[in-house]
C-alpha cells in the first residue's frame, strides 16, 4: 500500500514538474519573442529618425535648387517666347543658364533596406519613403542628363537658339520635379510630427 501512495505521488509530482516546466519554456520564449520585438521597434524607429532627418536635408538642397531654377525660368521665358516668333535671340541677353544641381543623399534609406529594418514599418509608411526615393533618383538621372546633354557634340554644334529652347525645356523639367519633391518631403513634415514621437 506504501508503494502505491509512494508511486502516486511520484506520478502526479513527476506531471506537476512537467507541467511547471513547459510553462516556465512558453514563458521564457514569451519573454524572449517580446524582447525581439522590442529591439526590432528601437531599430526601425531609429532607421524611421535618420530617413527623416535625411529627408530633410534633401528637402533643403531641393529647395534652394528650386528656388535658383524657378528665377532662371522667369529670367528665360520672355526670351523663348519671342524666339518662337523672331527666331533670334535679343541683342545682349545673357543665354548662360544658371544651373544648380543636387546631390540627394541616400544613406539612410540604403541602410534601411540592407539591415531590413524596413520590414518592422508599416507597408504604407514604406511605400511612400520609396516613392520620394524614387523621384530623388529620376531628379538625379535628369540633372546628369542635362550636364552630359550640355557637354554633348549636338548641343555644342547647335546654334544658340537651340542651345536656350533645349535648355528652357530641360529646366523646365527639372523645375517640375523639384515641385513634385517638394511636395514630397511636405508629407513626411507631417509624418515626422505624429509617428517618431
Amino acid at each position: 500500500m506504501r508503494g502505491q501512495q509512494f508511486q502516486k505521488m511520484s506520478i502526479r509530482r513527476l506531471v506537476l514538474e512537467v507541467i511547471f516546466l513547459t510553462i516556465a519554456v512558453f514563458f521564457a520564449l514569451a519573454v524572449d519573442e517580446g524582447w525581439e520585438d522590442y529591439e526590432n521597434s528601437e531599430a526601425a524607429n531609429l532607421a524611421l529618425s535618420r530617413v527623416l532627418l535625411e529627408l530633410e536635408g534633401n528637402e533643403v538642397l531641393i529647395s534652394e535648387a528650386n528656388e535658383q531654377h524657378g528665377l532662371e525660368l522667369a529670367r528665360f521665358q520672355p526670351v523663348v517666347e519671342l524666339l518662337n516668333t523672331q527666331k533670334s535671340i535679343p541683342e545682349g541677353f545673357d543665354a548662360a543658364v544658371n544651373f544648380q544641381i543636387s546631390i540627394m543623399r541616400n544613406t539612410a534609406w540604403e541602410s534601411a533596406q540592407l539591415t531590413d529594418v524596413l520590414r518592422y514599418l508599416p507597408y504604407e509608411k514604406v511605400q511612400k519613403f520609396a516613392a520620394v526615393y524614387s523621384l530623388q533618383e529620376l531628379y538625379q538621372n535628369q540633372t546628369m542628363q542635362i550636364f552630359n546633354y550640355q557637354g554633348s557634340v549636338e548641343f555644342i554644334g547647335a546654334n544658340a537658339d537651340v542651345q536656350l529652347q533645349s535648355a528652357f525645356q530641360r529646366l523646365l523639367k527639372i523645375y517640375a520635379i523639384e515641385q513634385a519633391l517638394q511636395t514630397a518631403y511636405a508629407q513626411f513634415h507631417a509624418l515626422g510630427n505624429s509617428d517618431s514621437k
